[in-house]
C-alpha cells in the first residue's frame, strides 16, 4: 500500500478533541520522535495507529502522546493537500454530485428510448 503522505512532506497538525478512527494524527513515540499515522483504534486512554505503508498496527500509545490531527500536507514538490473537515466534506459532496448526475443521465437516456 502506498502512503497518503509522501516521505519528506511537511504536515500541519492542529489540536483537536479526541482522535477518531480513520483520522490522520501526529503522536510522539517513547523516544520523543513525532510520528504521523492513521488512527486505527481508540481504546480508553490509548490510541493505536498504523502508517499507510505498514502491514501491522503500531503498539498503542497513551492519549497524552497525541499531538493533534493533520489538516494540511505540503509535499516536497510544493503541492498542498488538505485533510480538514471542509476538504473531507468537499470530497464527499463531489462524490454525491457525480453519482446524482450519473443517475439523472441514465433516467433521461432510458426515457428517450421508449
Amino acid at each position: 500500500m502506498v502512503g497518503v503522505i509522501e516521505s519528506g512532506s511537511t504536515v500541519v497538525v492542529e489540536g483537536a478533541g479526541a482522535p477518531r478512527r480513520g483520522e490522520i494524527w501526529g503522536f510522539t513515540n517513547d523516544a520523543g520522535v513525532i510520528v504521523v499515522h492513521r488512527v486505527r483504534e481508540v481504546d480508553g486512554d490509548h490510541v493505536t495507529g498504523r502508517g499507510s505503508g505498514n502491514p501491522v498496527d503500531d503498539p498503542p500509545v497513551p492519549l497524552a502522546q497525541a499531538i493533534g490531527r493533520v489538516t494540511t500536507v505540503v509535499a516536497p514538490d510544493g503541492s498542498v493537500k488538505g485533510f480538514g473537515t471542509l476538504d473531507r466534506l468537499g470530497s464527499a459532496a463531489a462524490f454525491r454530485l457525480r453519482r446524482v448526475a450519473r443517475t439523472v443521465r441514465r433516467r433521461v437516456w432510458s426515457s428517450g428510448r421508449r
